[in-house]
C-alpha cells in the first residue's frame, strides 16, 4: 500500500546559511546593546541530550485524519547536540544551541475495511537561539527560564505506511520546507558540581510555519522536549 499526499521548492543550503548568518548576526547586535564586561561574563560550553514528544497540526492535518479515519498523535524521538552561553548579567544570559532532532507523528488507520499503522518520520538540525533568565536563590541550585526562536534545517522526511503484512516507505523531501521555524520557551534547573554544571530543562516547540512546500497547505511541527546536559565554564 503506498499512501501518497502532498506536503511542500526546496530552499537551497545557500538559503539556510543566509538565515543561520542572519540571526547570528541579530543575535551580536543585541548583545551590543546589552551593557556587560565580558571579562567578567561567564561563558560556558556544553552537550545535551534528550527525548522529543512530537506531533504535526494543521488543517491539512485533521482533513487526513478525517479521510483515513487516521488517529495521528505523539511520535518520540531523540535529540542531542552542542550549546553555548554567554552570561550577560547574573541573570541574565544567551544560549545558542545545535542540535539533532527526530520528529513527526505516528497512528493507526482504518481505510476501506484496512487497518494499519502510519508514521511520518522528519529529521532537523535545530538553532535555538534563547535568552535565559535565571532566577537567584542561594546554594548550588540555579533555575532558569528561557525563550527564543529556533531555526530548522530539514535532513530528512519520510511517510511509513504498514498493512496486512506490508510496508512502504516514501520520500517526502521534494514536498517537505529545507527551512522550518518556532517559537522554544521552558525552563529548567542546573546544578553546580565541581567546576561544572549539570543540567536538565523542559521545553515546548510551537511551529511558526508550514513545513509543506505548497502554499495552500498548513502542516506544523510541534514538539515537547526533556533534555539532560553537561556545562563548563570556557
Amino acid at each position: 500500500m503506498v499512501v501518497t499526499f502532498n506536503f511542500p521548492p526546496k530552499v537551497g543550503k545557500g538559503g539556510f546559511m543566509k538565515k543561520v548568518l542572519f540571526l547570528v548576526t541579530l543575535i551580536i547586535l543585541l548583545l551590543t546593546l546589552v551593557p556587560f564586561d565580558v571579562k567578567a561574563s561567564k561563558i560556558c560550553f556544553g552537550v545535551k541530550g534528550g527525548m522529543n514528544m512530537s506531533d504535526i497540526t494543521g488543517e491539512d492535518v485533521e482533513l487526513l485524519e478525517e479521510s483515513l479515519n487516521l488517529d495521528l498523535g505523539i511520535k518520540m524521538g531523540m535529540v542531542g547536540g552542542i550549546f553555548l552561553e554567554l552570561g550577560l548579567t547574573d541573570m541574565l544570559g544567551v544560549q545558542i544551541e545545535v542540535l539533532y532532532s527526530s520528529k513527526g507523528s505516528k497512528g493507526e488507520f482504518e481505510f476501506l475495511g484496512v487497518e494499519g499503522d502510519m508514521a511520518f518520520n522528519l529529521s532537523y538540525i535545530d538553532i535555538p537561539i534563547l535568552l535565559k533568565f535565571k532566577i537567584p536563590i542561594e546554594g548550588p541550585i540555579e533555575p532558569e527560564l528561557f525563550i527564543g526562536p529556533s531555526l530548522g534545517y530539514n535532513l530528512s522526511s519520510e511517510i511509513v505506511v504498514e498493512a496486512e503484512g506490508e510496508k512502504e516507505t516514501e520520500d517526502l523531501g521534494d514536498e517537505t520546507k529545507s527551512i522550518d521555524f518556532g517559537l522554544e520557551f521552558g525552563g529548567g534547573v542546573g546544578y553546580n558540581l565541581g567546576g561544572g554544571k549539570i543540567i536538565i530543562d523542559a521545553r515546548y516547540v510551537l511551529g511558526l510555519t508550514s513545513i509543506s512546500e505548497y502554499e495552500d497547505e498548513e502542516i506544523k511541527n510541534t514538539n515537547i522536549s526533556i533534555r539532560l546536559g553537561y556545562a563548563f565554564p570556557l
